[in-house]
């Protein structure tokens, strides 16, 4: 800290009384308002220091929250020989496109659990499955399981271990629609538009079922019941 001269705006030394560049007599009165201003500011610098600290953990507790990833409590129980149960459904469901306007079809039989657990393991998933629960409480959770790695660091020096990640969405019959009620990234609940991405991300995965999105489109009922789904279409 510097006592500035008032005469030739010097800086001098703490403590001096007369200017070592001009020798005037030095006003010594703001010195201690001036050290008090800066212990303040100093103390409020510390402050906003001390600030960063619990966002930093919010931060750190999200991200573990994002990359812990969700495995319970679905199970990947299939059934032998049940992949093919699901076409057999959608190709009847079609039909209805040669139908007579005002035609119904239902899949006459429900669709189970093990037979959608075991159509959705031919679909593609970077490295991981898709897994369907049937809830008792009429809703469906849809969740996607990935897995990234090893990944090559330091020049390919090492590698950082296979990583895996899940997202997952909830959603209920509307009106022989599937209306997303809920979404997560591991165990972190995306909220607003945070939803929509895992939105995306899960219809990306049925760009190549076609003709379950004809279906879809068809669709005049859709009930979740007795842990098994019921569909029916009816022709435009």
């Amino acid at each position: 800290m510097k006592t500035i001269c008032s005469h030739c705006d010097h800086a001098n030394d703490l403590g001096r009384l007369f200017c070592t560049e001009c020798g005037a007599k030095l006003d010594l009165s703001s010195i201690g308002d001036d050290i008090e201003d800066n212990l303040e500011a100093e103390k409020r610098l510390s402050l906003l220091k001390l600030a960063w600290i619990p966002l930093v953990i919010i931060l750190l507790v999200i991200a573990g929250l994002c990359l812990w990833p969700n495995l319970k409590p679905f199970g990947r129980e299939v059934g032998s020989g049940r992949s093919s149960v699901i076409d057999q459904h959608i190709w009847r469901l079609l039909q209805i496109k040669t139908s007579a306007t005002g035609t119904t079809i239902d899949t006459q039989r429900p669709i189970k659990e093990k037979d959608a657990n075991a159509w959705l393991l031919d679909m593609p998933v970077g490295g991981g499955w898709m897994q369907v629960r049937f809830e008792e409480d009429n809703k469906l959770r849809l969740r996607v399981v990935c897995s990234k790695g090893p990944i090559p660091v330091l020049g390919g020096k090492a590698n950082v271990p296979v990583v895996k990640y899940t997202y997952q969405l909830t959603a209920e019959p509307r009106n022989g629609r599937l209306v997303v009620t809920g979404a997560k990234w591991g165990h972190f609940p995306m909220i607003g538009p945070l939803k929509n991405i895992v939105v995306k991300l899960v219809t990306k995965r049925f760009v190549g079922k076609k003709r379950a999105l004809e279906v879809y489109e068809h669709l005049s009922r859709l009930e979740i019941e007795d842990k098994s789904v019921s569909l029916q279409v009816t022709a435009p």
